[in-house]
Formats: C-alpha cells, sequence, structure tokens
C-alpha cells in the first residue's frame, strides 16, 4: 500500500516535468544541451535564495525577535529572496546571450528569449518539487504513512497537488518575469510578485482553512497565470478559439493551401 501511495504521489508531483520535457524539449538537441547544462545553473539560484532567506529568518525571527512562531515573516522574505535571485538569473542570461549566439550561428540552431525564459521556469519549478516533496516521498515509502505526525490522512496528496501547483507557477512566471524585463513592461515582475505572495499566504492559511480551499486557490491561480502568460506572448481569443477545432487547415496550412492550389491544374488536365 505505501509503494502504491509513493507511486502515485511522485507522479503527480513529478510526471508533468517529465511529460512537459518530453513534449516541448527531448525534440530539439539544442533545448536538450541548454536545459541539462542549465538546470543545474537554476536550481543552484533557487537554492541560494532559499538559504539567504533561512538565515535572514533564522538572524531576525529567531535571534533578534527571540520567535520560532511567526511563519509569516520568513514567507515573504523567502518570496522576496526567490524573485531577487530570479532577476540575477535573468542578468546572468541576458549577458550571456552573446556568448550563446556566437555559437549557435544558424538560424536552424535559434533559441528564442521566450524558450530560455521557459526552461528557466522549469528549472525553478523542478527543485522546488524536488526539495518540497523529497523528504515526504521518502518518509511515504515506509510502513504505516496514512499521515505524518498527527496531520491529516490527506497530507500526502495534498501536498503533492500544492507541489504541482507550484511547478507550473514558476514556468509561467518565469516566462512573464524574463518577458516584462526584457521589453521594459515592469509592471509584469510586479504582477508575478504579487501572485507569489497570494500563492504563499494561501499555502499558509490552509491550517485554519483547509488544505481544499489552498488546492483550489492555487489552480485557480494557475489558470489565471496561463491565460495571461498566454496574452503576454501574443495571443488572442480568435486564436484560442482556432486551436480547439482542430481542422487539417489550421494544423497544416502549407499543406491545405497545396493541395487547393493543385485542384485547378488536375481540372486542367
Amino acid at each position: 500500500m505505501s509503494m502504491v501511495e509513493f507511486l502515485g504521489c511522485f507522479l503527480i508531483t513529478i510526471g508533468p516535468v517529465l511529460v512537459l520535457f518530453f513534449m516541448t524539449i527531448a525534440h530539439d538537441p539544442i533545448l536538450v544541451i541548454l536545459c541539462i547544462a542549465r538546470l543545474a545553473n537554476f536550481a543552484f539560484f533557487w537554492m541560494l535564495s532559499l538559504l539567504v532567506s533561512s538565515a535572514w529568518w533564522l538572524f531576525f525571527d529567531v535571534i533578534i525577535f527571540k520567535t520560532k512562531s511567526v511563519v509569516g515573516f520568513g514567507v515573504v522574505f523567502a518570496v522576496l529572496f526567490q524573485e531577487m535571485f530570479r532577476f540575477l538569473l535573468f542578468k546572468l542570461m541576458k549577458k550571456a546571450e552573446h556568448g550563446l549566439k556566437t555559437v549557435w550561428r544558424s538560424d536552424s540552431l535559434f533559441v528564442n528569449d521566450n524558450q530560455l525564459a521557459y526552461v528557466a521556469g522549469l528549472g525553478f519549478g523542478s527543485i522546488h518539487c524536488i526539495f518540497n516533496m523529497v523528504n515526504l516521498l521518502a518518509a511515504m515509502f515506509g510502513p504505516g504513512t496514512a499521515g505524518l505526525r498527527g496531520h491529516s490522512y490527506d497530507f500526502f496528496i495534498t501536498s503533492s497537488f500544492l507541489s504541482l501547483g507550484f511547478l507550473l507557477l514558476n514556468i509561467l512566471w518565469g516566462i512573464i518575469f524574463f518577458h516584462g524585463f526584457r521589453w521594459g513592461l515592469y509592471h509584469q515582475p510586479v504582477i508575478v510578485l504579487i501572485s507569489h505572495f497570494m500563492v504563499s499566504a494561501c499555502s499558509i492559511l490552509s491550517f485554519q482553512f483547509g488544505v481544499a480551499w489552498s488546492i483550489m486557490l492555487t489552480l485557480a491561480m494557475v489558470i489565471s497565470m496561463a491565460f495571461y502568460t498566454y496574452k503576454v506572448l501574443g495571443g488572442s481569443w480568435q486564436l484560442l478559439k482556432r486551436s480547439f477545432k482542430f481542422t487539417e487547415a489550421f494544423w497544416y496550412p502549407s499543406s491545405s493551401s497545396s493541395s487547393t492550389a493543385a485542384q485547378p491544374e488536375d481540372k486542367a488536365e
């Protein structure tokens, strides 16, 4: 039973990462190299932000104020430091762009800015999931782990869904954050910061109002950020409606146009 629980929570948390990798990155060798080479860097920046925020909380909340019960104090500065290191990662990647363009001279090897931001967000989200779930996955692998230290029976499954929500949000936040600073649209990073605060507050309030509300609010934030990211990248409502029709003319416009162009020639013959 513990093995089934372990596999289920593992696939909920890590499964979407693997699906995104194989569907959006694995087909392009340049993106694979970029993802593998830079995933450690993205993880390092996220871990460094967590280290700085932990040291900040330890110094001010424990040593200065001599209390360990103010969780919100640590969460606020954890979000601030994560976004600050996300900005430092953006500056580092911007400085490395010249070297990337020098190496990748061919147009077929070109990787655009949105793909770099996507890989950066995937790295942030992956290390977030791994850090949050590795201890829980290790605990639920053993016998008798229906709950953990008096928590609800749904503790593991809700933690898996919350980690999945933060994974998807980190991908969307990375795209919006990088796009805003690259084009001087500074309200977009502010939206990322505010939404990050809101989701983190939801995870804290789950102790009072229940984990179901936290999951619902996180899901609502994922959907809203997905639509906003689609809008930021130039998407429109008409294009979204066309994408759900699954017509041959939409998915293969060149083949359909060539077939229609060939019909008069056949009739002429």
